[in-house]
């Protein structure tokens, strides 16, 4: 409590680690809001977070589908998700909400249980990682991740 300095080790599940452990950026409650957003679209796609098998890294696919209208992409044959695809699309956008590059655009816990509920409307989300260069599609044909 009486700290004014604490160092903290980088820590956390490969696909589920917040951008902010990789730069000299502070470390708050969004980096649990940033892997619950991959935990998120983990359950909507019913995909892990990096399959490196089918070379896929699901934050880039899942904004890729969103960005290009293909969400019937990202539940393959569901059909309880087939039949209710704006509860997928609010769904979706909210786990790319929660995995924005920036920490500051990551709603807080209260806000993203408003969003699941319906309580709140949830607005289309940017590109959460605008500083890349390359999409998943392009990183994909360049060869195994």
């Amino acid at each position: 409590m009486n700290q004014t300095h604490t160092l903290t080790n980088i820590r956390g599940t490969k696909g589920y680690v917040a951008p902010e452990w990789f730069r000299n950026s502070p470390i708050t409650s969004k980096v649990d809001v940033y892997s619950y957003g991959v935990m998120l679209l983990e359950i909507v796609c019913c995909k892990k977070a990096v399959d490196l098998d089918e070379s896929v890294i699901l934050i880039d696919w899942a904004y890729d589908c969103f960005r290009d209208r293909r969400l019937e992409d990202l539940i393959e044959d569901d059909l309880e998700a087939i039949e209710d695809m704006e509860m997928v699309e609010r769904y979706v956008k909210i786990g790319i909400w929660c995995i924005q590059e920036e920490s500051g655009l990551r709603p807080n816990m209260r806000n993203i249980t408003q969003m699941l509920e319906g309580v709140t409307q949830v607005r289309d989300p940017p590109n959460p990682c605008p500083y890349s260069v390359l999409s998943c599609d392009e990183y994909l044909s360049c060869g195994p991740v």
